[in-house]
């Protein structure tokens, strides 16, 4: 009785037996997609839920409320440093910071933005072109994105990829507090381990089964391909494409130099930060904001001795399931019509299950 498909008998066999087992090897998946649906509502956090949501075309659900503000906060650190960690902390004062998951792949409209902005800066190979950073077309695209920015009430910013233009943040907004997140242990070598784990894979992931065949998740990763370029990191190489330690480790030095030694020049207030460091030195430095209600609220936190948030930790999680995502896509077809049809019978099955359960309900009720 249950869903059927064609195939010779003998592929019908070894397909249900390749599907039981890819089904015992997706059960570690499935926990570990429960153990990272935790709540992003209080932490800015990166779940296997809220992603997967996204990829399949749920970005941008978040229609913001037009509430222009001026930029307070910068923050030029590299993804990857507790950039959502820094995020919830600035939330918890009363800032609201533009970041990759809450600014660009929730708010309404700023996804797409940020695509056709990428493509305005790269040619038909996924390079930058020569000068794109004074190209008329991405200087016209680029205020264009910080007037939407400013007018979508975001007060700060972190993370990718707002940071490849703290350059012309800063001389937008000299008043600013631009702070440098670091990563939380300060090593340049863990920051790249973590960066290999997590989305330096995007492009090898992206560019296969099943995200390949969407068209959101193409132009959301030629985005992501020109931010690296504007940064100045290395290329990924290889099959499937991956980062060098080396010169990841390289690049994490140059950059954060590179952008002290910018950040200095401009005369704006400066803070290395780790989420190590605690409140206090985050707090100490917001008071130049003279904000009456960011005092009290760090005055609050400071004294009652609160942890500095915790945010993303279950981000390899997350990237785990991702790829097991493609893996299960990489099997032959007549695995998966397979694995579809018992999916279609065993439906079926609880259905008439629950259907008879019922039916005998109603018949005692009667009798």
């Amino acid at each position: 009785h249950g869903a059927q498909v064609c195939l010779p008998q003998g592929e019908v066999r070894g397909g249900r037996r390749r599907a039981i087992g890819m089904m015992l090897r997706l059960c570690p998946l499935l926990a570990l997609a429960a153990a990272a649906t935790d709540s992003a509502t209080e932490r800015e956090d990166i779940t296997v839920g809220n992603t997967l949501y996204q990829i399949f075309g749920g970005a941008g659900g978040v229609k913001r409320l037009k509430d222009v503000q001026e930029m307070k906060v910068i923050n030029v650190g590299l993804a990857r440093t507790a950039t959502s960690s820094f995020v919830t902390a600035m939330r918890e004062l009363g800032l609201k910071s533009y970041h990759m998951k809450d600014g660009v792949q929730d708010s309404e409209g700023h996804a797409e933005m940020w695509i056709a902005h990428a493509a305005l800066a790269l040619q038909d190979n996924d390079e930058v072109k020569n000068g794109w950073r004074t190209d008329k077309a991405v200087v016209a695209s680029r205020a264009e994105l910080f007037e939407r920015i400013a007018a979508d009430g975001f007060n700060a910013t972190a993370d990718m990829p707002m940071n490849a233009y703290y350059r012309e943040l800063t001389e937008l907004y000299p008043n600013a507090l631009v702070v440098m997140t670091e990563h939380p242990t300060g090593s340049a070598e863990r920051w790249a381990t973590s960066v290999k784990a997590t989305i330096g894979r995007n492009e090898e992931l992206f560019t296969q089964r099943p995200f390949a065949w969407i068209s959101f998740m193409r132009g959301f990763l030629r985005m992501e391909l020109w931010n690296w370029q504007a940064q100045g990191a290395p290329r990924r190489k290889g099959s499937p494409p991956a980062f060098d330690t080396a010169e990841l480790v390289e690049f994490y030095g140059k950059w954060n130099a590179g952008a002290e030694e910018f950040v200095k020049s401009k005369g704006s207030k400066f803070l290395k930060f780790k989420a190590t460091d605690g409140w206090k030195p985050l707090c100490d430095f917001v008071a130049a904001l003279k904000d009456a209600s960011v005092d009290a609220k760090c005055a609050d936190i400071v004294a009652s001795g609160a942890p500095f948030p915790a945010a993303n930790v279950d981000l390899r999680k997350v990237y785990a399931v991702l790829s097991g995502l493609v893996s299960l896509f990489q099997l032959p077809l007549v695995v998966l019509a397979a694995i579809a049809a018992a999916a279609l019978a065993l439906g079926f099955r609880l259905c008439s299950t629950c259907c008879r359960r019922r039916s005998r309900g109603d018949d005692k009720k009667t009798a």
